[in-house]
């Protein structure tokens, strides 16, 4: 089974203080020294997630043809997923941690097509059937 791909977004304001300069002071013991200026400055970014997904089920049974007897039942399920996620923001870049700004440098991008995802899927439970038959055969 495929799952189309689904879009999502969560857009949020994020503050930060940043250095905007330096001031003058006076000390306890009357020297003069400098300090940095801290201004808060924001911006509104928003994040896009797309996700889509693949799932296939498969079973099988041993039976012994003298008896018609079930030896070993076995159902699996394996999954294959997906997703991208990129970036917006307007405002102050400075506002923006570094995990949001490489989010925003990057464009969407398209998942992988449900051909692809179905395939993974199929590897994996060949996989998992031939563990299980590779259990039943020691």
């Amino acid at each position: 089974m495929y799952s189309r791909p689904q879009s999502s977004h969560n857009t949020k304001t994020v503050k930060r203080k940043v250095v905007t300069g330096t001031e003058k002071y006076t000390d306890k013991e009357g020297k003069e020294k400098t300090r940095k200026v801290r201004t808060e400055v924001s911006a509104q970014f928003t994040e896009y997630t797309k996700t889509t997904s693949a799932s296939i089920n498969g079973s099988y049974n041993i039976v012994d043809v003298k008896t018609s007897k079930i030896l070993k039942s076995d159902t699996f399920q394996e999954t294959s997923s997906s997703n991208v996620k990129w970036g917006e923001y307007s405002g102050d870049e400075r506002a923006l941690s570094g995990n949001q700004k490489k989010l925003a440098g990057k464009s969407e991008q398209p998942v992988p097509n449900a051909q692809i995802l179905v395939s993974q899927a199929a590897n994996k439970l060949a996989n998992s059937l031939a563990n299980s038959i590779k259990e039943y055969a020691k």
